[in-house]
This record gives C-alpha cells, sequence and structure tokens, in this order.
C-alpha cells in the first residue's frame, strides 16, 4: 500500500511540475491612470475653477472608468503626477488626493496602487516596472493617459487610449476601447 501511495505521489508531482493539475488563477486586469486631462479636462476647470478642492475630477469621467471597472473587474494604479500625493494610509495623503478618494469611493472605486517614480520621468518603464513587480500576474492592462510618454518607444502603445484635455478628458467613446483592451487575449502584444 505504501508502495502505491508513493507512486501516486510521485505521479501527482510530475504532472504538476509539467503544470498539468495545478490551480490556474487567472490574472489581474488593471488601468494604469493619469488624471489630470483624464478625469479633469478643460471645461470642468473653467466651471469649477472656484471649487477645485471640492471637486477636482470631473463626476462623469469617473463614472466612466467605474464603467470600465465594472465591465472588466479592473484595478487602478494611478501612473499621474497626483500618485505622490497618495498613500494607502489615509493620513499620509494630499489633501487633494484624500477628495479624489472620496470622489471615486461614491462610486465604488478604490485605487489599488501607485506606479513609482524614477529620475527619468518615462512613465513607460514605471509601468513597464509596476507589471514586472506586482503583487499579482498582471494578465492585461490598458493605459488611460493624454500625454505621449514616448507609448510606441516602450511598445505600450496598443494598450494606450488617448485622451484630451481640452475635449473633455474621458469622454463615453472611449469606453468600449478600453474594455476591448482589458477583456481581449493581445498577450502576444506585450513582450
Amino acid at each position: 500500500m505504501d508502495r502505491l501511495k508513493r507512486m501516486y505521489q510521485k505521479l501527482i508531482g510530475s504532472l504538476r511540475q509539467n503544470g498539468i493539475g495545478k490551480s490556474k488563477k487567472p490574472g489581474m486586469k488593471v488601468i494604469f491612470l493619469d488624471i489630470d486631462g483624464v478625469l479633469n479636462h478643460e471645461a470642468f476647470f473653467l466651471e469649477h475653477i472656484d471649487e477645485m478642492e471640492q471637486f477636482p475630477v470631473d463626476p462623469e469621467c469617473v463614472r466612466r472608468v467605474k464603467n470600465i471597472v465594472d465591465a472588466t473587474g479592473a484595478r487602478i494604479v494611478l501612473t499621474s503626477s497626483w500618485r505622490m500625493g497618495w498613500s494607502r494610509n489615509p493620513d499620509e495623503m494630499d489633501e487633494l488626493c484624500q477628495r479624489l478618494v472620496e470622489i471615486m469611493a461614491e462610486y465604488d472605486l478604490e485605487i489599488y496602487d501607485r506606479t513609482d517614480w524614477l529620475r527619468s520621468g518615462d512613465r513607460g518603464l514605471e509601468i513597464r516596472e509596476w507589471i514586472k513587480n506586482a503583487p499579482a500576474k498582471v494578465e492585461r492592462f490598458v493605459i488611460i493617459d493624454d500625454n505621449d510618454f514616448h507609448w510606441k518607444q516602450r511598445r505600450l502603445e496598443a494598450y494606450w487610449i488617448q485622451t484630451d484635455f481640452s475635449d473633455g478628458g474621458l469622454k463615453e467613446k472611449y469606453v468600449p476601447r478600453a474594455v476591448e483592451i482589458l477583456t481581449t487575449d493581445d498577450s502576444h502584444l506585450f513582450r
């Protein structure tokens, strides 16, 4: 009986070593999110110029992020310069980021993490570093930013949705594309 048990354990071990019988947890999906030019924009600033501390972001743009998250289950990682004021610990967060977190919470959204700031200021490298060191495997991701941080050079252009500060930030027309990027198997693109 012991011999049979050892043979069975050896067979199971061999199968698992070859990837058979392992539980395959799906990786996480991530929205790398800029703020200025995405969640706020020129028309919103002009309309709320005296209320920017109370309303630093356009609720309609936040609702659009919510639609993306609801459709995909993605987590939000800040790439914006705002990330420097964000912390997991609310006591260490600056006031503007606290207000951002409060507004996002009204839509059942939360910031999962932020990318580290690299001296080069190269968001593409910052995103690649975050993916490499992520707490779980990143299955799919989208970058929502109004600026081109050399996404093509970093081979990230296929994941980038370019919004426009002077044209409404994250508009409804970008939501389906973000969902498509986060739900389509295009793992061959990110190498």
